[in-house]
């Protein structure tokens, strides 16, 4: 299962997307691991959007 976690501010979003194994009957909820992350920045302005994997460095455009 993916999960996508979005934290919301005043003028920026960030994101971040986790891949959760699934949880089998009578079993504890695994730790996922996150696949992705960004953020769409300078949002009622001029806005820019990062995005990129975790061990890379991030996409930019304007």
């Amino acid at each position: 299962m993916r999960v996508l976690v979005l934290n919301s501010g005043s003028s920026s979003l960030k994101f971040r997307l986790f891949d959760v194994p699934g949880v089998k009957a009578g079993g504890s909820p695994q730790v996922g691991r996150a696949v992705t992350q960004g953020a769409v920045k300078g949002i009622g302005g001029t806005a820019t959007l990062e995005i990129g994997g975790l061990e890379q460095r991030p996409v930019r455009d304007a």
